[in-house]
């Protein structure tokens, strides 16, 4: 085939051979797999005779030759009378989509749940050929792990299927699980969903089929950032499809293939999960790519940060590199002060070229998951201290107080947790936390060092309000630093609202509280603080 691709390659240069015209880019004319042969081209008599007499010279040479019973020519958009002068040049027969390549269907239109009745079929068969009946529960498992989820991984990774197909797919999944070969629909002893969780939580590690087919599909767009530059079909996807734009820039075009839709579909789920870390910035879009802690740009500040900076849309990020530090545009617009402020002393761009890394998922395991469960606990729990103190000793403690508070409440918690994961942009978040990283032989002494000053500062800034209320506190535990994965302080401004709001709720009911000094008189007089409560007592956080 190799040979083969060289002489058709070698008629291509004509000057007169005229390309498809979705492959005049890319210069592709043949697709090979095995002994398979796809070629493309032109409706043009002169361009299939060129290709008739690569063919030819190929059959001379070698002795191969296609089969004409075997062989079909499909047309689009091509009049009668021309394709039957295409015909006569050929020899070969015409073809009808949609037809089977490699197993899989060659369609015009949307993939529909009947052209995916072939792989029903399969998967059904193959149920009802396992003669051994008396399988067990663990058996059977082991079939549904091993062999009849394998028989859809082929199709799973080339399209999103319908989810009539994925229904039909799953059903027959839990009635052999069930019911053995019968494939009885009743008798389940346990959803399927919790069948098909983790076995740490309970389920047999089955996966989803709806969630490992997004996954599969998705593993194309990853190879448009990384891993695919050999591939003809990122070089296609980048030359007709993004032409130089931005993948998260383009838009749904009007009549896109089923399998373009369904990638672009994705595309809010898999751009959290992509992230770029800054070298030259040659390859990095400025306002769309996630390569800055605040995410994209564009989702942030709008259209307006392109006009104001006179960047353009497609611009780059090598165009506010400079030296390994940032040159920011000097336009001093209200969005910039942000994006500065956003941007950490530790964040810069590194020598040599850009990379692309891929997220992990953190399972709620992850610095940012803990800080924002910790976040609504704290609240929660400085809100109800607030209250107390209001009601049985009728002081009033600022709300500056309060939010100092909840940040080393959080601060000092985080201290007492270990085997995080390091997030690339981590630095981040320790700098607004004032955690560093450190070596485990000098953590010790670095801790006793930094509990003593943070220690101090607390106490120096509360002795004036409520020294009681503060040295009684539990807030202080562990000497461990840290190390995970940031989020964007947005959680930070609901907490800040939601502290002021309670404090000013106590404030303005307090005659009512201090006459009430019950539950129930708290619950009709602040609700949200009476529900904040029962949460935290419910998690055995008080």
């Amino acid at each position: 085939m190799e040979i083969l691709s060289k002489f058709l390659a070698e008629k291509s240069t004509h000057p007169d051979f005229k390309f498809h015209w979705r492959c005049d880019k890319t210069k592709i004319m043949n697709l090979c797999f095995t002994d398979d042969l796809m070629i493309f081209c032109k409706g043009d008599v002169f361009t299939v005779s060129v290709i008739k007499e690569g063919l030819d010279e190929f059959q001379s040479l070698s002795g191969l030759s296609p089969s004409p019973h075997k062989s079909h020519i499909f047309f689009s958009g091509c009049e009668k009378n021309l394709r039957v002068e295409l015909l006569n040049v050929i020899k070969f027969n015409e073809g009808v989509l949609p037809v089977r390549y490699l197993g899989v269907p060659l369609i015009l239109t949307k993939l529909k749940s009947s052209d995916c009745d072939k792989l029903v079929e399969r998967i059904t068969n193959r149920i009802k050929s396992w003669t051994n009946k008396c399988l067990t529960y663990a058996g059977r498992a082991q079939l549904i792990q091993s062999i009849l989820f394998s028989m859809q991984v082929y199709w799973f990774s080339l399209f999103i299927l319908p989810k009539k197909v994925v229904k039909s797919i799953e059903s027959l999944f839990r009635s052999f699980f069930w019911s053995s070969c019968e494939l009885r629909k009743y008798g389940a002893k346990v959803s399927w969903e919790h069948v098909c969780s983790l076995k740490s939580e309970g389920g047999l590690g089955f996966k989803s089929i709806e969630v490992w087919n997004k996954a599969a599909v998705a593993k194309h767009i990853w190879f448009l950032f990384f891993g695919g530059e050999q591939s003809m079909w990122c070089q296609w996807v980048k030359s007709y499809l993004l032409k130089g734009q931005s993948l998260w820039r383009v838009k749904m075009p009007s009549d896109p293939s089923w399998v373009w839709r369904k990638i672009l579909s994705l595309r809010p789920v898999i751009y959290p999960l992509i992230l770029h870390k800054i070298g030259n910035g040659g390859d990095v879009f400025l306002w769309f790519d996630n390569w800055h802690p605040l995410g994209s740009l564009w989702g942030r500040f709008g259209a307006r940060v392109v006009y104001d900076t006179a960047f353009g849309m497609d611009a780059k990020v090598s165009r506010i590199v400079n030296n390994r530090s940032w040159s920011w545009p000097r336009r001093r617009r209200s969005f910039l002060q942000e994006l500065i402020e956003h941007t950490p002393l530790t964040f810069t761009p590194n020598s040599g070229n850009d990379t692309v890394i891929w997220v992990s998922s953190s399972d709620g395991k992850s610095l940012s998951a803990v800080v924002t469960r910790l976040a609504f606990a704290c609240t929660v729990y400085q809100l109800w201290i607030v209250r107390n103190n209001f009601i049985f000793r009728k002081e009033k403690i600022p709300e500056e107080i309060v939010i100092k508070g909840i940040g080393d409440m959080i601060r000092f918690r985080v201290m007492s947790i270990t085997n995080l994961k390091l997030h690339p942009s981590d630095s981040w978040y320790m700098d607004k936390m004032e955690l560093l990283t450190v070596s485990d032989n000098n953590q010790s002494q670095y801790m006793d060092l930094k509990f003593f000053e943070w220690s101090e500062n607390l106490n120096c800034v509360l002795s004036d309000v409520s020294c009681s209320y503060w040295n009684n506190r539990d807030t202080v535990c562990g000497c461990r630093i840290v190390r995970g994965s940031p989020n964007q302080w947005k959680h930070g401004l609901i907490h800040y609202a939601a502290v002021k709001w309670g404090i000013t709720k106590i404030r303005k009911h307090g005659n009512k509280l201090l006459a009430a000094g019950s539950a129930d008189g708290v619950k009709k007089c602040v609700p949200r603080i009476r529900l904040f409560m029962v949460l935290v007592a419910a998690v055995g956080l008080l």
